[in-house]
């Protein structure tokens, strides 16, 4: 029953409350500059779709509800998620968020839909990951990738907070959709679907999917590579060599994580990071014979933020310190004020967030040794 539990419904969103309707001289004219910016069109291009979608904008705010599903697929998707519970305000306590593409065609059609969402007195808002389109293939992983972690650092908050999750997935471009069924089998409680021409809803729910032990075993045989390609973001494909191919995406003559490698590894990296302190993936940084003590007894999701934090810091030492072109704010090195301190002449964020715990470090060379976890001074 909708109105029992709060749902955090995320619907994928096209252009059909744009296109849905229409003569075939205008359908085929806003196909032609669906993956485009509103600056790549010419003024009497832009004048046409402009008066086009405020005719659709009037329409929508005095149309009766069958006719508002007739024009919209992501709109028919979301009343046939509440079935007879719509007109009792069963969508009122929920959370919507529409997925749109990275267009000016797309961005317009959702925020029509969103103003009719709230204009029904539904908690509606847009969100869009940079490349989402399909003009470059590059930019459309990325914005895969993007997703995941999107995924990864949102829905399990909202699912901690007694939401369920719904994925919506009746409007949107087809390599968007199948991305999103992907997505659900680890962080949605339910897909919704729509049949073909039709307003019943079909509803598949999460399914019990683990990752296979061989997969974990490849990231962890390969977990340096993995710190520095969360880290670095490419790394030449010869330091990439044994990893699956599946997880890897090729550019040139580097890799990067593919969505599926996103995925992956979003899912394993708080256990393989959590279990110890792991050694520095770079050859610029090495720990002081102190550290590893100072260490014992932290917990795993504390022990996964250092670990993550010494990536960065390996990164940063490796960029130049801290002058470097890598010294986050989460990281912050940099020298310590005064005289040197039981030999450390810098330090850094040892956890990142309200933690406020340093790491104490000190260079030898051109090596840079991380002497103790302190408090901060």
């Amino acid at each position: 029953d909708c109105t029992m539990t709060r749902q955090l419904v995320i619907s994928t969103c096209g252009t059909s409350l744009l296109t849905n309707g229409l003569g075939e001289d205008l359908r085929r004219e806003l196909t032609r500059y669906a993956n485009v910016g509103k600056d790549d069109v010419s003024p009497e291009v832009w004048m046409r779709i402009e008066e086009h979608a405020e005719n659709r904008r009037q329409e929508l705010r005095s149309a009766p509800l069958e006719r508002i599903r007739e024009l919209s697929a992501e709109l028919n998707g979301i009343v046939a998620l509440y079935g007879d519970t719509w007109h009792a305000g069963g969508a009122k306590h929920d959370m919507h968020l529409l997925f749109h593409s990275d267009t000016w065609l797309g961005e317009m059609a959702a925020s029509m839909a969103e103003a009719w969402l709230r204009q029904a007195g539904v908690n509606a808002s847009l969100d869009c990951r940079p490349g989402l389109n399909t003009t470059d293939p590059h930019a459309f992983r990325s914005a895969m990738s993007d997703l995941v972690q999107w995924c990864h650092k949102t829905v399990p908050g909202y699912r901690d907070d007694g939401y369920r999750i719904v994925f919506c997935l009746v409007g949107g471009f087809k390599c968007l959709v199948g991305f999103m069924q992907a997505l659900g089998m680890f962080y949605a409680d339910e897909c919704v679907y729509i049949f073909e021409g039709t307003s019943e809803l079909l509803r598949i729910p999460r399914l019990p999917v683990a990752l296979d032990a061989g997969v974990e075993d490849a990231v962890r045989q390969h977990l340096d590579t993995f710190r520095r390609l969360e880290v670095w973001k490419q790394l030449p494909m010869a330091e990439c060599a044994g990893i699956p191919e599946t997880l890897l995406y090729p550019w040139e003559n580097e890799c990067e994580l593919s969505p599926w490698g996103n995925l992956v590894w979003s899912e394993l990296r708080g256990k393989l990071l959590g279990e110890k302190l792991l050694p520095p993936p770079s050859a610029r940084v090495r720990f002081g014979p102190k550290l590893e003590a100072a260490c014992k007894g932290l917990q795993p999701d504390l022990l996964a933020r250092l670990n993550g934090q010494i990536g960065h810091l390996c990164r940063c030492i490796e960029s130049g310190g801290e002058k470097g072109s890598h010294n986050p704010r989460h990281l912050d090195l940099k020298q310590l004020q005064g005289k040197p301190m039981d030999g450390s002449t810098h330090e850094c964020d040892a956890f990142g967030g309200n933690d406020a715990r340093r790491l104490y470090g000190h260079y030898e060379g051109d090596v840079f040794v991380v002497d103790r976890l302190g408090g901060h001074l």
